[in-house]
């Protein structure tokens, strides 16, 4: 498979295998945390390529997501998908709500403050509990809190965010 990486967001990641029937643990990155089995397929980008993962069921079992693949009968097997992102296409995805946008959105913004200074380019988002916040790698990396008083605007088209922000945080 051969779709480009703009086509597909990040929902999670699977981690480590549980048992010995082959089945993975997954951790979601999706709001709900159980929101990530109601999107199929899911892929994989291994060794400069798209997989797409068949999965032939999953479960919840206490705090955990476990998922099963075909063709991963044992741990053994199932192992080599360990810590491999996962990943859903766009169109998956619920539409969202004036002014929101989705995490994958964001990264790889140019980042400005008000004042017109560059501070560097969106490289990640980081969920604290108590707010989210960017990682703006720059000359210096800045971690920025995701916040209405502090985001002022985001312009996607022009791949651009203007932050009120001191750049000497």
């Amino acid at each position: 498979m051969n779709t480009s990486h703009q086509n597909k967001v990040i929902v999670g990641r699977f981690g480590a295998a549980h048992g010995v029937c082959g089945e993975i643990k997954v951790h979601s990155f999706t709001e709900q945390k159980a929101a990530i089995l109601d999107y199929r397929p899911w892929f994989i980008y291994q060794g400069k390529e798209w997989q797409e993962i068949p999965v032939c069921s999953n479960r919840i079992s206490g705090k955990d997501i476990l998922a099963s693949i075909h063709g991963c009968q044992d741990r053994d097997i199932v192992k080599r998908y360990t810590n491999c992102d996962i990943y859903v296409t766009r169109d998956q995805l619920p539409e969202l709500d004036e002014g929101d946008v989705y995490w994958a959105d964001l990264e790889g913004l140019n980042v400005l403050t008000v004042e017109g200074q560059r501070l560097g380019t969106i490289g990640s988002m980081l969920e604290t509990g108590a707010n989210d916040v960017m990682v703006i790698n720059g000359e210096v990396e800045h971690l920025v809190p995701y916040l209405d008083h502090v985001v002022i605007k985001v312009d996607l088209k022009a791949q651009q965010m203007i932050v009120d922000w001191d750049p000497k945080y």
